[in-house]
């Protein structure tokens, strides 16, 4: 059985394995493009694994075999969802590695699809092992015939519709790893092999060229049945607080450049001719790094450096190029040209594309416009070449759709490009139209387009309708249990819930039914006014103190308490009532509770030598003080001192101690018969620690 990890971005790993395919999990070599475009990587495997075994196995891969509806039925939600990359457990908490071997085995019914077993360890280093279906490329709808899957609510036509293109899939795969600055990116599901990798790496790179803190340099494990299951990225930085701060500083730098062209009435090649002598003359060419052989400053590689630092090659120069043109809604296009060590960019103006290149256009603090606006001929023709060869060559961004045909451009000097008119004209606005209704919550909003550069304003036209709640369901609330009063709107069904708390009982006075007597408690009841209720209490024997006894389940811990309202109060929190635990006499031989702040646990004493050990050698605290910080007794033992001894008084009845080595806790009985029944449950008996009244 393979395994192989896979570290994710909160530092945790898991494992993953495949019985039907595996391969050695190794570093692959860092690729990258000539010269100053891509620096060789200097990564090394320890570094990239980030000290993960290299002798770990891989096991991802798509499989046919023959399984049971459940997986099935998974796989038909992720599909009919159409969402690409989407994953759904379809068995947990299998207990052996044999076990899911044999689950997988025997899930699915001639159906095709991306499985999983994946291993997830305790704490105490327990194997948990669960079965995954996988969304990506589930089906190929050449071998799926609607009808014949054996899967209810599934065709050719849904199943073709959950595949996407390899290059879109990878992606938006990358770009969700590159922005999460995830160590490690599963790329499995995208089926790219290592032929193509480099050019999907880079290819990704130019579609999200606002992610500037990633750079070109990667590295990638091995395939796994010809497919690459993992990438590992390089950023600039991977600090949050840092790149907060590089954020708020490209952020400025874009805001500075798109205030030329946002809001005004500009053509295409307006906004280009803009942006890219504003780009020229804000930025300078970083020499040095381009001379170098080994990379100096990563950020000058991205289209941080040419924004944010404005310094940089030329491969930040189109990067930061396109970026800027996207907001603009320009198309535009990076190109990666390693066998000529350069970059620059095409760009589609008026239905046409053309080739612009910011770097050799850069001169110093002012734009030339040699390379700008080019078509293939000229550009071939004036030290540009390669372009069009091809990944295989090491040229990305190009696609035979963008071929620079037109030469429209090809006659107009620099001179003519410095008087360009980039004079803004008046937008010429299209009638509004509605373009999203008023709901409930949200505004009706209108559009409005302009003739002449297309550019779209919108515009709320009407206030949100609110809501038109009635009521469906009244409830009122008791002594003891609460009400609720639920509104539904009618509009569009949302519902919102007021609750009415219990309203609590409304005790009469009570009434004594048995007077008490010394060494006897009465009885009392009331009655509650709105349910009728009736609460029966028992009173306390003349002359004595109740003592009350309370259960923490969170702890274990019992508590005795002589007042009424910590006997009421810590209900609040995580203790229960059990009501009356004995009757102590207002005099006789001092009772005191102690606390131990280590072990949040109570101790109950009459004995002196113990309370002095206690306090002076293990850390107990005395827990009943006055205000004036006086020790105080929690109540007496119906004792009284005769001979030098504390004798029983009469009618008075044992308290026994018991000790539960486990818990660290002392535990106190006026029944013998809990006593008696509390060895079984790993207590011990330390006899009668003093005496009281029965309850």
């Amino acid at each position: 059985m393979g395994k192989a990890v896979r570290v994710r971005s909160d530092g945790s790993k898991r494992l993953v394995g495949f019985s039907l395919a595996a391969a050695v999990f190794a570093l692959a070599a860092a690729f990258a493009l000539a010269t100053c475009l891509f620096p060789a990587s200097r990564a090394l495997a320890s570094e990239a694994l980030q000290g993960v075994s290299a002798s770990s196995l891989s096991v991802l891969a798509g499989v046919a075999a023959d399984k049971p509806a459940k997986v099935g039925e998974a796989v038909s939600r992720l599909v009919a969802a159409g969402a690409a990359g989407a994953e759904e457990r379809v068995a947990g908490g299998l207990a052996t590695q044999e076990e899911a071997d044999a689950y997988l085995e025997g899930l699915l019914d001639d159906v095709r699809c991306h499985v999983t077993i994946q291993v997830d360890y305790l704490g105490d280093g327990t194997p948990v092992y669960s079965v995954w279906a996988h969304a990506d490329a589930l089906w190929e709808p050449s071998s799926v015939a609607t009808g014949s899957v054996g899967i209810s609510g599934i065709s050719a036509q849904s199943a073709s519709m959950s595949l996407c293109s390899a290059n879109a899939s990878v992606s938006a795969a990358l770009r969700a790893g590159w922005t999460s600055t995830s160590s490690s990116i599963n790329i499995a599901s995208c089926r790219i092999s290592e032929d193509d990798i480099r050019e999907q790496y880079y290819e990704s790179i130019i579609d999200s060229c606002d992610v500037f803190n990633v750079y070109t340099s990667f590295s990638w494990s091995p395939a796994v049945a010809g497919i690459v299951p993992t990438v590992y990225p390089r950023y600039l930085s991977t600090d949050a607080t840092e790149i907060a701060a590089m954020t708020a500083k490209f952020d400025a730098a874009v805001e500075e450049a798109e205030a030329l062209v946002d809001g005004k009435c500009l053509s295409d090649l307006q906004k280009l001719y803009l942006l890219h002598d504003w780009l020229c003359a804000h930025t300078d060419y970083d020499s040095a790094e381009a001379a170098s052989s080994a990379v100096q400053n990563w950020a000058n590689y991205t289209a941080y450096g040419v924004l944010a630092n404005r310094s940089g090659v030329c491969q930040s120069y189109s990067l930061a190029l396109q970026h800027l043109l996207e907001l603009a809604g320009v198309e535009s296009r990076t190109m990666f040209v390693s066998k000529q060590g350069h970059a620059w960019n095409l760009v589609e103006i008026d239905g046409a594309w053309y080739h612009v290149d910011a770097t050799w256009d850069d001169n110093g603090s002012s734009a030339g416009h040699s390379y700008f606006m080019r078509s293939d001929s000229y550009m071939s023709s004036h030290s540009h070449r390669y372009w069009n060869s091809g990944p295989s060559a090491g040229s990305y961004g190009w696609s035979s759709d963008k071929a620079c045909t037109s030469t429209a451009y090809d006659s107009y000097s620099t001179g003519w490009w410095d008087s360009f008119d980039v004079t803004p004209a008046l937008h010429t606005w299209s009638a509004w139209s509605v373009e999203t209704r008023a709901t409930c919550t949200h505004a009706e909003v209108s559009v409005r387009t302009c003739a002449k550069c297309g550019a779209e304003q919108t515009e709320e036209t009407a206030e949100a309708l609110g809501h038109d709640y009635v009521v469906t369901e009244d409830t009122e609330a008791t002594c003891a249990a609460s009400g609720q009063l639920v509104e539904t709107c009618t509009r569009c069904g949302e519902a919102k819930t007021t609750w009415r708390p219990a309203l609590g009982h409304d005790w009469g006075a009570w009434e004594v039914d048995v007077e008490p007597t010394v060494s006897e408690a009465g009885e009392r009841h009331r009655t509650c006014g709105r349910c009728d209720l009736v609460q029966t209490d028992k009173i306390a024997p003349l002359e004595t103190v109740e003592v009350y006894r309370l259960y923490n389940p969170l702890t274990s811990e019992h508590l005795w308490t002589t007042s009424a309202n910590e006997y009421a109060n810590l209900v609040a929190g995580d203790w229960s009532q059990e009501g009356t635990a004995w009757y102590s006499p207002e005099s006789g031989r001092s009772v005191y509770r102690l606390y131990n702040p280590v072990l949040h646990t109570h101790h109950y004493t009459a004995n002196q030598d113990e309370i002095a050990l206690l306090v002076s050698e293990e850390g107990w605290v005395y827990d009943n003080d006055d205000e004036q910080g006086s020790h105080r007794a929690l109540f007496c033992s119906a004792q009284e001192e005769s001979g030098g001894k504390w004798v029983a008084l009469e009618s008075a009845s044992p308290v026994y101690r018991l000790y539960n080595d486990a818990l660290s806790q002392h535990h106190l009985t006026a029944s013998a018969r809990e006593y008696a029944a509390l060895p079984n449950l790993g207590w011990t008996q330390e006899s009668v620690a003093f005496y009281a009244y029965a309850a």
